[in-house]
């Protein structure tokens, strides 16, 4: 099981390839269209109702796709967010997203399980494991996989952790 620690990290770690200055009004485009468990809409533990409003404090609008990811759903977004999907990525679907990210759009993707983003992650050179990470420093009840973040560097997604 994934502790909500390790899986904040893992997304964390997914957006730091977006600019802050990307933060400052865009378009975001969460996908809840692929059989996701977690939502923009609700408030557990691992929903992303947080991570909205985090975004929507800084200036962003927050939309959801609950379809096909197609060209004209992905033309007047900066922001593709793709959230533990369930359901495979499909090729047309793949072809969408590889023209937006061509054409200057920006990605994060968090993975419950690999196998639906495979054939995306194939075409965008990403490789991704489903082995789990074990530290063995800072480790929580002397369990490798759950563990405390030190070195964290300084970033306004990152305040208050």
């Amino acid at each position: 099981m994934i502790s909500i620690k390790s899986h904040c990290l893992w997304f964390l770690l997914c957006l730091i390839s977006l600019p802050i200055s990307a933060l400052a009004g865009p378009v975001i485009l969460v996908d809840q269209g692929h059989g996701q468990q977690f939502f923009t809409s609700k408030t557990g533990p691992l929903d992303l109702s947080g991570l909205a409003s985090l975004f929507t404090a800084e200036g962003a609008t927050i939309t959801i796709s609950d379809g096909p990811l197609t060209t004209k759903s992905l033309a007047a977004v900066d922001i593709l967010i793709i959230s533990g999907p369930f359901f495979p990525i499909t090729e047309p679907e793949i072809k969408a997203i590889t023209a937006f990210i061509n054409q200057g759009g920006k990605m994060a993707i968090m993975a419950h399980i690999a196998s639906p983003l495979m054939p995306l992650l194939y075409q965008l050179e990403i490789a991704i494991s489903s082995a789990p990470i074990y530290e063995q420093q800072n480790m929580l009840n002397k369990n490798g996989r759950d563990f405390l973040v030190t070195h964290l560097k300084d970033n306004p997604l990152t305040q208050e952790m």
